[in-house]
C-alpha cells in the first residue's frame, strides 16, 4: 500500500516558468518605455533650472557685495578663470570680482568674489541683446549699468524648458520659465 501511495503523493512544484517570466518581462518593459521619455525631459528640465539658480544666485551675491562694500563689482565672461573675456558667451564660465579701479578688468589686488566653472556642453546661457553680452556691471548702490536685458538659459537645440534672467537698472533680478513648443522660440538653437 505505501507504494501506491508514493505515486498518487506528488510533490509541488514551486517557481514560474519560462512563459510566466517572459510575460512579466514583456510588461516591465513596456511600462519602462513609457516612463523613459518623460524622465529625461524632467533631468533637462532640472539642468536648466540648476544653472538659472546659479547664475540668479551670482547676480544677487554681485549686487549685494557692491551695496556692502560700497564698491563697483563686476560679473564677466571668462575661458581661463582669471581674466575677462568680450565676445565669448557665459556658458563657457564667468567671474566676479570687486573693480576698485573701474577698468572693467580683474587686476592684481582687486578681490576676487567667485569663478564658475563652464557648463557642461549642452547648456547654454545667451543674452537676448548686446548690453549684457559679456560684462554686467553692479554700482555700489546695487543698481547696473546695463540696459534693461534679459539672459535666456536652456539646453542647446531645445527651446521647451527655457528660463529667462530679466535685469533692471535696478539691480534687480527676476526669473521666468519660458514654456514653449519645441522650435517655437529659437534663442538657443536647433
Amino acid at each position: 500500500m505505501q507504494v501506491g501511495r508514493r505515486k498518487s503523493m506528488r510533490r509541488q512544484e514551486q517557481g514560474f516558468s519560462l512563459l510566466e517570466l517572459m510575460v512579466v518581462l514583456a510588461i516591465i518593459g513596456i511600462f519602462v518605455s513609457l516612463g523613459f521619455p518623460s524622465f529625461r525631459e524632467t533631468i533637462k528640465d532640472n539642468k536648466v533650472a540648476t544653472t538659472t539658480s546659479d547664475f540668479y544666485s551670482g547676480l544677487m551675491l554681485a549686487r549685494s557685495q557692491a551695496v556692502k562694500f560700497n564698491q563697483t563689482v563686476i560679473m564677466c565672461t571668462s575661458t581661463n578663470g582669471s581674466t575677462c573675456n568680450t565676445g565669448t558667451s557665459w556658458d563657457a564660465g564667468w567671474l566676479m570680482f570687486r573693480d576698485l579701479d573701474d577698468d572693467g578688468g580683474w587686476d592684481a589686488g582687486e578681490e576676487l568674489l567667485r569663478i564658475s566653472q563652464p557648463l557642461d556642453g549642452q547648456m547654454t546661457i545667451k543674452p537676448t541683446g548686446t548690453s549684457l553680452a559679456s560684462l554686467i556691471r553692479y554700482r555700489p548702490d546695487g543698481t547696473v549699468s546695463n540696459a534693461n536685458a534679459s539672459l535666456i538659459v536652456c539646453t542647446e537645440g531645445d527651446d521647451s524648458h527655457s528660463r529667462r534672467i530679466t535685469l533692471v537698472r535696478s539691480g534687480r533680478a527676476r526669473v521666468d520659465a519660458l514654456r514653449t513648443s519645441p522650435g517655437a522660440w529659437t534663442g538657443c538653437g536647433t
